[in-house]
C-alpha cells in the first residue's frame, strides 16, 4: 500500500548512488552542538564562557551530533524547514543517513523498516530501493547519472 503525500526520505551516508558527500561543506547546522552549547552557557560564569569559546575543545564536532543542512529558519527557537529557501530541500544527518524532512523533490520509495517513522506513525521511504511509498528527496544533482 503506497501513499499519495510524501513521506520523509531516507537514505545511507554511504549509498553508492550519491554523486557527492562532504560533511561540513553543506552549509550545516550542528544541531546536537546547538544544543549542548545553550547548556553549557548557562552553568558556566561569562568569563570562563569566554575562555572555553577560545579554547581547542570548543572545535572539536562530535560523531553523534545530527547536523541540518539544506534550508532550515529558526521559529521560536527551532529549527523548522524554510520552504522558501534556495535549495529546494531540508535534511538532517547523523547515524550515517541522511533524513530528507521536506523537499521539492519527490520519487517512489520502499516504506523503511521498524527504526524510521514519521510523527503520526507512518514509515518513511527508503530511497535506496524503489516502491509505492512518494518520498521527499534529494535533488538530482546529488545523484549519480545513471548509466
Amino acid at each position: 500500500m503506497g501513499t499519495l503525500d510524501p513521506v520523509v526520505g531516507v537514505i545511507a551516508l554511504n549509498d553508492p548512488s550519491l554523486q557527492y558527500w562532504v560533511a561540513g561543506e553543506v552549509n550545516d547546522i550542528d544541531l546536537s552542538f546547538e544544543e549542548w552549547l545553550l547548556e553549557m552557557e548557562t552553568c558556566m560564569t561569562p568569563e570562563e564562557w569566554e575562555e572555553y569559546l577560545e579554547s581547542e575543545e570548543y572545535h572539536k564536532t562530535s560523531e553523534t551530533s545530527t547536523w541540518l543542512f539544506g534550508d532550515w529558519k529558526k521559529v521560536e527557537g527551532k529549527y523548522t524547514p524554510d520552504h522558501e529557501g534556495k535549495n529546494g530541500f531540508s535534511a538532517r544527518y547523523g547515524n550515517d543517513n541522511i533524513v530528507i524532512e521536506w523537499s521539492n523533490f519527490t520519487k517512489k520509495a520502499r516504506h523503511t523498516f521498524f527504526c524510521y517513522h514519521m510523527k503520526d506513525g507512518r514509515p518513511c521511504g527508503d530511497l535506496s530501493a524503489d516502491g509505492g511509498w512518494c518520498a521527499y528527496t534529494l535533488p538530482p544533482d546529488w545523484f549519480k547519472e545513471e548509466e
